[in-house]
This record gives C-alpha cells, structure tokens and sequence, in this order.
C-alpha cells in the first residue's frame, strides 16, 4: 500500500527491526520478489525496479537470496524474465559450488539450466582444455621395484 501513496517501499530490514536471516526477514525478501511479480503483471516498471533495488540492497547486506525467493521468481516468472536473469547472476557470483550441490534439489530445475548455460557462455573465451588437468596421477615405480 505504502507505494500507492508515496512511491517508497519501507523495508523493516532497513530500519533494523529485523534480522535478515531469520524467517521473518526471508518473508520480507520474499514479499519484494513477489512485488515484483505483481508489478510485471500491471506494468508497472517502476515499482519492479524499485522492488528489485531494495532486494538487491538486501543481497548485499545477506550475501545471497534464500532458496524460497529463488523457487519464487523462477515459478512465477517466464523464461527469460530480469527477474530470472538477476537471480541467475546473483547465485552465480554468490552461491558458492558446494551450497548449490547441496540445495540442487531444492533450487528450481530451470535456475540450474540457466546457471550451466552462464557458466558455458562465459566459459566460451577460456580457451582449449588443459587436458592434464583431467589425467590420473600415476605413481612412479622407484627402480628397485621389480614389477
């Protein structure tokens, strides 16, 4: 309601009233995603915005969006959404590979695909494959072995 009238999004996050890793600051992470959302839906661009800056200052506060916002933006939004495209880019530069491992069955299918696509696109530069990175080590045989 607060937008309606004064274009603004109070965020309790920003005030201090509360901790952004607790539950209660997830709901409000998440109730900016589905702001935005909702906004895309009754072309509101700038509010999109503005719910996407306040998310983003969240982001840089907490370090990285929780799965629930993620799961969101991704079943709510079409292929190819900014919101989609954020979230890709916020976990590819955030999330580190063990955290993904560890919550692959809990991040959207889609987000990962997308994630694998970022990877190979910037990856397209790196040049050929240094192939004895892949080689097994193998153990050299001290001359007294007789095998």
């Amino acid at each position: 309601m607060q937008w309606l009238y004064f274009e603004k999004l109070r965020l309790q996050q920003f005030d201090g009233d509360l901790d952004p890793c607790r539950v209660s600051g997830i709901a409000e992470d998440k109730a900016l995603v589905e702001v935005w959302v909702l906004a895309d839906k009754l072309c509101m661009p700038r509010l999109q915005n503005e719910a996407l800056k306040a998310f983003d200052a969240i982001r840089e506060k907490t370090c990285m969006a929780s799965i629930q916002c993620l799961s969101y933006a991704y079943h709510s939004t079409p292929s190819g959404s900014l919101l989609r495209k954020y979230c890709v880019q916020d976990v590819y530069q955030r999330y580190s590979s063990g955290l993904i491992k560890q919550a692959s069955e809990d991040i959207p299918r889609d987000l990962l695909i997308d994630l694998a696509t970022l990877h190979a696109e910037e990856s397209e530069d790196a040049g050929d494959i240094k192939l004895s990175s892949f080689l097994v080590p193998e153990e050299e045989r001290s001359k007294s072995d007789p095998k």
